[in-house]
């Protein structure tokens, strides 16, 4: 009986020969699929993004019309039936300010509180920084609704970890205004 022993592969260092494609084809199709997955992630996350800023927006718009309906609610208690006129100066002189308030801001400013003087405004907002707040400072300043528009005091928040700094602006009712 005369039969051969087939070859041994003893070289664990490489594959043998018949083995390497199907794992290089496998390789490269986990590749493929894993950059596919994260360019749907990556979409998503894009998606994500526009859908909050657009949530935001809607949320500042609802805010200002609270903030307008409350403001004209007790102006219009406080000062008798001759007040529910719509169109009032006073109404005129608030829809533009609330509108300067919300082309002013930008995700890394939030407005507080907001008292009105008769002739000064108190702004109490937050910011990411100090510089976040003097950028929102300066464009109040550009407003025409608001003159000498200033920030009168900032404190960072300095137990808060992103550590964002509380301020005050303020400033007068402009006379064109009104």
């Amino acid at each position: 009986m005369n039969k051969t022993m087939p070859p041994l592969w003893l070289d664990y260092r490489q594959a043998p020969p018949g083995r390497r494609l199907p794992g290089l084809a496998l390789l490269i199709a986990g590749l493929l699929l894993s950059m596919l997955l994260l360019d749907m992630a990556m979409d998503v996350a894009s998606e994500t993004a526009v859908a909050e800023r657009k949530v935001a927006k809607l949320r500042q718009a609802a805010e200002r019309r609270r903030i307008f309906a409350d403001f004209s609610a007790s102006t219009a208690s406080n000062s008798g039936p001759a007040s529910d006129t719509p169109a009032s100066p006073s109404a005129a002189r608030w829809e533009a300010l609330l509108g300067t308030l919300e082309a002013a801001g930008n995700d890394t400013v939030t407005l507080l509180s907001l008292t009105p003087g008769a002739r000064e405004i108190v702004i109490t907002g937050e910011a990411k920084g100090l510089g976040a707040a003097l950028d929102y400072t300066q464009r109040l300043q550009a407003a025409p609704v608001l003159r000498n528009a200033y920030l009168a005091k900032y404190e960072v928040v300095r137990e808060h970890p992103g550590q964002p700094v509380t301020f005050t602006v303020l400033g007068d009712w402009r006379e064109a205004a009104r």
